[in-house]
């Protein structure tokens, strides 16, 4: 598949959405996913409940920025907020 050249990009704000479309739109969903991963196991003297709760609220807001910016689409946006409520729950108990 042919893509256009970047021919004008000067900022973060500008490069990202190109290599979402380039990456055929997993670029963001891959860069939530490491950011979840990355918080989940720097959280490793907590408990497994609690670091995926934390976890979870720190990839939260990352996510509608991502979605603002329109690296995801609704259904990742949702799947993260769904995420962060199961995370919620795991240590209301």
């Amino acid at each position: 598949m042919t893509y256009l050249e970047p021919s004008n990009i000067t900022n973060v704000g500008e490069i990202l959405p190109y290599l979402n479309v380039v990456m055929d739109n997993i670029f963001g969903v891959g860069l939530l996913v490491v950011f979840f991963f990355i918080s989940f196991l720097s959280m490793k003297e907590y408990r497994t409940d609690r670091a995926f709760a934390s976890a979870a609220f720190i990839t939260m807001p990352i996510a509608i920025l991502f979605f603002i910016m329109g690296l995801i689409n609704t259904t990742i946006l949702v799947g993260f907020g769904i995420v962060t409520v199961i995370g919620y729950f795991s240590i209301k108990q």
